[in-house]
């Protein structure tokens, strides 16, 4: 996995940037517990994740794999958090099957494509 991670503490949210490659699910879930990290260490309820750097696994297996893994190993407060997530459009056929998979588990997750909309929505 070459994964970068870095985070900072906006006006009202946490922004979390990722980028680079992973190659299996358990490099997708290394990354999600790195991102969740930095949200339980920043206290924020909001969080955008800039993910537009970060070349996912085109695979909806393990989109589906990585909500199971949310649901298993993380609190259920994390269900509170309310979540946006920018990614490239490339990654637009996996990452709407993310959010709506995710969604349908109780997660308050919404995926864009745009950093300026998923500000304006972080926002509200």
């Amino acid at each position: 996995m070459t994964i970068k991670i870095s985070s900072s503490v906006e006006a009202d949210y946490l922004l979390v940037t990722a980028s680079g490659n992973v190659s299996n699910l358990d490099d997708m879930t290394e990354l999600t517990m790195q991102i969740y990290q930095e949200i339980v260490s920043s206290t924020k309820q909001k969080v955008l994740v800039d993910q537009r750097e970060y070349v996912p696994p085109d695979t909806l297996v393990w989109q589906a794999d990585l909500v199971k893994y949310y649901s298993k190993d993380f609190p259920i407060e994390l269900r509170q958090l309310k979540i946006a997530i920018v990614t490239a459009i490339e990654n637009r056929s996996t990452a709407d099957f993310f959010e709506t998979y995710a969604v349908n588990r109780g997660y308050n997750v919404k995926v864009f494509y745009s950093m300026d909309e998923a500000q304006e929505y972080i926002q509200e």
